[in-house]
């Protein structure tokens, strides 16, 4: 009996292997694709960028046939400022993805929140979302990489807008407590059975959600010395919805 109570041991021991290595293989690939992704996006930027200089020269060529032209002259402000539009969506990216040649810069919470408005300024003023910092905050100062933080800050608000669909007084909101970074809203809080899951590669509550922005944001967040985690403590959660905290890791606070 203890012979095959060890046989049997060791045969579960060899399953949980082949699971575990399964997971891993998966966030292998994961992983590549996302790395694929990024060298994608790092070849569109450069063709953009070629294609942007064209274009704006050929715009202010036509400029000169406007001035004279009533028709050509409306077309061409229209022309103009979609494409103005475009070149500044285009310049808020940028950072989110930009990581050849970075250093770590100064960032303080007022430029986050100047970049989030920016950023968000459409979809903040079409769904009457209240957006808004404390003073804490905005003279807090990261010393990171700018392509780790913003893209951090974009996607925990980004979520928070399509769960605020859900409610009439759409609110969000990032304070300074006890050195802990909140980030809150209003809208439907997150069960607390999920609390540590949404952290997990590929799991999302959201329809059609990838379940990637939270992992990459924790990961991300982890080398520069940060913690995030979501949590449903009233002392922390003020309005009754999500709330995810960032703090800097004990172990690591030195290195900042």
């Amino acid at each position: 009996m203890e012979g095959l109570d060890t046989e049997i041991d060791e045969d579960s021991l060899v399953g949980w292997y082949k699971e575990e290595y399964e997971k891993i293989e998966k966030k292998v690939e994961a992983m590549h694709e996302l790395s694929q992704l990024g060298m994608a996006i790092e070849i569109i930027d450069h063709q953009f960028n070629v294609l942007y200089a064209e274009i704006d020269q050929a715009i202010r060529f036509f400029k000169q046939f406007s001035d004279d032209n009533p028709k050509i002259k409306y077309n061409y402000r229209q022309l103009r400022q979609a494409f103005d539009h475009l070149e500044t969506n285009h310049q808020l990216l940028t950072p989110l993805y930009r990581t050849s040649r970075r250093t770590r810069v100064e960032i303080t919470g007022a430029e986050i929140r100047e970049y989030l408005e920016k950023f968000f300024y459409t979809r903040f003023k079409r769904h009457r979302i209240k957006f808004n910092t404390d003073s804490k905050f905005d003279n807090y100062v990261f010393f990171t990489f700018e392509s780790v933080i913003k893209p951090v800050f974009v996607n925990i608000i980004n979520n928070a807008m399509y769960w605020l669909t859900s409610v009439n007084d759409r609110q969000i909101t990032i304070r300074m407590q006890d050195g802990k970074i909140r980030i809150l809203n209003s809208g439907p809080k997150i069960d607390d059975v999920y609390l540590e899951d949404i952290f997990t590669l590929f799991f999302s509550r959201r329809p059609g959600g990838r379940g990637i922005g939270l992992y990459l944001a924790k990961t991300n967040l982890h080398t520069i010395g940060y913690e995030i985690y979501a949590t449903n403590d009233r002392a922390f959660n003020k309005l009754g919805g999500a709330c995810f905290v960032i703090e800097p890791n004990v172990r690591d606070e030195n290195d900042l």
